[in-house]
């Protein structure tokens, strides 16, 4: 009898154990992903729309939202550095990315927003080129070259006026040791 318990307890706990397996590998089939879609950002300098890379840097500061007939989904900045950045594990379906600018001059030589049918353990590339403003452009390129203050104008001011005194004191030093040496 106390055999029938034992081979009974084993019975239902191989059945529990069973249970909570399946429903533990289960859950990560339930999504049925595996997709992703991937972006990035590029400074497009002859507009063409298509990326050279060896022309044409990565740029930051562009928002991408990934979306579909839910909601938004999640975002991503990019950094210039880091890209491409891949929305990973989504399910097959119909998702929307929207790219926009921070407040870069320029324009958009790429579509700004991509309607994508994800099927299931695809990848979707999305590239989204941006032409900066001349001006702009310049002002990009140098990075701290000669010629460039990181100075405020407020600071300049005062360099300035230092430079001013301490140029009058050295004339005054001057002036009284030329009236000493005259004097003796």
């Amino acid at each position: 009898m106390r055999s029938m318990k034992w081979i009974g307890l084993l019975a239902i706990s191989l059945a529990l154990s069973a249970t909570v397996s399946s429903t533990v590998l289960a859950a990560p089939g339930a999504q049925q992903g595996g997709g992703q879609i991937c972006v990035q950002a590029f400074e497009d300098k002859d507009g063409n729309g298509m990326r050279n890379e060896a022309d044409e840097p990565l740029l930051s500061g562009i928002g991408f939202t990934l979306s579909n007939e839910t909601g938004r989904l999640a975002s991503y900045t990019t950094d210039g550095v880091s890209e491409p950045y891949c929305f990973g594990n989504l399910a097959a379906g119909q998702y929307t990315i929207q790219a926009r600018s921070s407040g870069k001059k320029g324009e958009a030589t790429t579509p700004g927003q991509w309607v994508i049918p994800l099927a299931n353990n695809a990848q979707y590339d999305v590239a989204y080129g941006w032409q900066l403003d001349e001006s702009a452009a310049q002002a990009a390129s140098q990075t701290g070259g000669a010629g460039q203050s990181s100075t405020s104008p407020l600071g300049r001011i005062a360099l300035g006026l230092l430079g001013v005194a301490i140029l009058g004191a050295a004339g005054f030093l001057a002036y009284q040791l030329f009236l000493r040496l005259r004097s003796q």
